[in-house]
């Protein structure tokens, strides 16, 4: 217990089921953040948890995977070291054999692993509060973006519209 600090379980402690949401709360966790990959079915029983603070990712650059190497590094596009890091340029998009179309950003002399698209439920707010979640979260923490791409991000959200083209994962589509 952390006296009066407020403390939210947020990535990488994504809720899928009432246990983890109510083990968080035990800990002193005043408000747990549901998996993006979730689908709307297994919200709707979250959504009816204990927890009124239950908030929902509805845009996010999901990493795929972070590495402690450099991808840049090791294809001779980086310098050496931290001091020639190229942490915020141009990412490298590749075709992965098996699940397609990824981008890689340079980070901290390591790499961030995003899909070409980020995970967006615009579209899907009014949907998501019949279902009981009113608290929803716009993570712009994996990749770079520019002031004035962060703003029509946040400006596409407020006026209900959907900022850039992206992937609601398995929202509708279900747990395959």
């Amino acid at each position: 217990q952390c006296g009066a600090a407020d403390l939210t379980a947020d990535w990488p402690l994504y809720v899928v089921n009432h246990l983890s949401a109510k083990r968080l709360e035990e800990m002193g966790f005043s408000a747990v953040t549901l998996s993006p990959e979730d689908d709307r079915a297994n919200l709707g029983r979250l959504a009816a948890a204990p927890s009124d603070r239950a908030w929902l990712v509805t845009y996010s650059d999901i990493p795929l995977f972070l590495s402690a190497a450099c991808a840049h590094a090791h294809l001779d596009r980086c310098g050496r070291g931290p001091e020639g890091c190229i942490q915020g340029t141009t990412p490298m998009d590749l075709e992965l054999e098996r699940s397609g179309p990824v981008r890689v950003w340079a980070r901290e002399c390591g790499s961030v692993v995003v899909g070409r698209r980020p995970f967006i439920l615009a579209e899907e707010r009014s949907d998501a509060a019949s279902l009981g979640l009113r608290s929803y979260r716009i993570d712009l923490r994996w990749r770079p973006y520019p002031a004035d791409e962060a703003v029509a991000v946040w400006r596409g959200f407020t006026a209900g519209g959907k900022p850039v083209p992206g992937d609601s994962a398995n929202y509708r589509r279900g747990l395959v």
